[in-house]
């Protein structure tokens, strides 16, 4: 049983994106560190995610609206449809016979994420809190029962009430009152730096930042509305790191001088300081042992200050990468067989398009038929002004045309088979010219999952 759009969500955010959020949800969830007091302790939500396979079960009933109902077993159930909130499509769940009413994510007993540190669309903080208004006056008065998919159950309607409005409040605060703060001209690193939570929302438990916190969820209530540029004209066209870092050291007298200000600032425990200009340090000659040392030392120290799971994690694998270079191995790749066999050819063709290599491809055009002939489907692909197109239907005069089955095709695209190989194998058969199928697989990367982040 899921939502309405649950597969299109799940398999859209794993895929399209997924290469680089699965490299920095090894930072966010430590998966890599170990499990000592130097190392990973847990998300903050929970456990960590396990270095295993992902895998995807398509559901077989589909929720629609708010108040359907279904009965399972003897057992009643009716949804709360609550899209947009923790996840693009999500919704609680109540049963009536046991008043119970299942949250999934939209709370728990920590604060959530606006905008979750391994990458993705920002939530909405407004809609959130509408949504949870909503379960507290539909909902509430018939509740004793509260639990979620993470953490330990509440009973008691009185309890779970004042929970709900202080999980609602949280959000709600989050969202109005960094917006008060953008209107009145400050930017997301000022509001995050300013913005403090009431004594009655920030004294509840369940309000505190051992996943979410107030300071990256407040950035991104501004990155929701404003976007990525803060208004300042130096910052509209700034140099890239690699390049600002060079210029950055040229300007406070060279590395070995950055280098002495910095361990006096270290000593003197302004981490935060020193890893903002010690990264300039590495970003502008990555082999400095020392830079990269003391940049290792300060991450260290900030992830075991850190409240949040997600913040210490991110901090600690920086201090470990510095020294120790890139992990080749461990990661979770968010493309996983189910992942990708859930896929309808149109957004696989979405993920061909962003695989293209747009400097590559310019000045060629390609047109190619793909027949699926398991799903009697047939689509044309096109590559013209460095980019990939696709409409349903085969095009005339077509340079060639591919006939395969969707298996096939999931198989080519995890990399189980080559398309040669399986051309070779009579999996795949090809009618027109076969260089043009040879230089449009040309035409594509394949992402690698260990590239840098803490230099350059």
């Amino acid at each position: 049983i899921a939502p309405q759009a649950f597969v299109e969500d799940a398999v859209s955010e794993n895929v399209i994106a997924g290469n680089a959020m699965s490299r920095r949800a090894v930072y966010m969830y430590g998966a890599l560190l170990p499990r000592n007091a130097q190392g990973g302790v847990n998300g903050g939500l929970g456990m960590t995610v396990s270095t295993g396979l992902p895998t995807l079960i398509i559901p077989t009933d589909i929720i629609t609206t708010t108040g359907q109902k279904m009965t399972i077993d003897g057992v009643d159930l009716e949804f709360q449809m609550t899209p947009g909130t923790e996840a693009p499509t999500e919704m609680n769940t109540f049963f009536p016979q046991f008043k119970a009413m299942w949250m999934a994510e939209n709370t728990t007993n920590t604060m959530h994420n606006l905008l979750t540190l391994r990458g993705a669309q920002v939530r909405d903080a407004r809609i959130w809190a509408k949504f949870l208004d909503d379960t507290i006056r539909v909902y509430g008065p018939n509740t004793e029962i509260k639990f979620q998919s993470h953490h330990w159950p509440m009973w008691g309607r009185d309890k779970i009430i004042d929970y709900w409005k202080k999980q609602r409040d949280m959000y709600k605060y989050m969202h109005d009152q960094s917006v008060r703060l953008m209107n009145e001209g400050l930017i997301g690193s000022e509001i995050a730096e300013e913005m403090q939570f009431p004594p009655e929302l920030g004294n509840f438990w369940p309000d505190r930042g051992y996943y979410g916190t107030l300071k990256h969820n407040t950035r991104a209530v501004y990155q929701r509305y404003m976007g990525w540029y803060d208004g300042n004209p130096s910052d509209l066209d700034d140099l890239p790191p690699q390049a600002a870092a060079k210029k950055y050291v040229e300007y406070m007298g060279g590395e070995d001088a950055v280098l002495r200000k910095a361990k006096k600032d270290f000593d003197e425990g302004n981490y935060r300081w020193t890893a903002m200009v010690l990264k300039h340090v590495v970003f502008a000659n990555p082999d400095s042992v020392n830079g990269k040392n003391l940049l290792a030392d300060s991450y260290e120290q900030m992830g075991y200050q850190a409240e949040s799971g997600p913040w210490r994690s991110v901090y600690l694998q920086g201090a470990y990468e510095l020294p120790n270079g890139v992990p080749t191995s461990g990661g979770t790749d968010t493309a996983s067989p189910d992942t990708i066999d859930a896929m309808p050819p149109e957004m696989m063709f979405d993920y061909l398009a962003v695989r293209l290599n747009g400097p590559k491809a310019a000045g060629k055009k390609i047109a190619l038929n793909v027949d699926f002939t398991d799903l009697k489907k047939q689509y044309g692909l096109t590559v013209e002004n460095g980019v990939l197109n696709y409409v349903d239907g085969t095009i005339p005069n077509a340079d060639a045309g591919l006939k395969l089955t969707k298996a096939t095709m999931n198989e080519i695209q995890l990399g189980k088979v080559k398309l040669a190989e399986a051309i070779s194998a009579n999996n795949v058969t090809v009618e027109g010219k076969r260089q043009a199928v040879d230089e449009f697989v040309g035409l594509l990367d394949t992402f690698q999952l260990w590239f840098n982040i803490v230099t350059p």
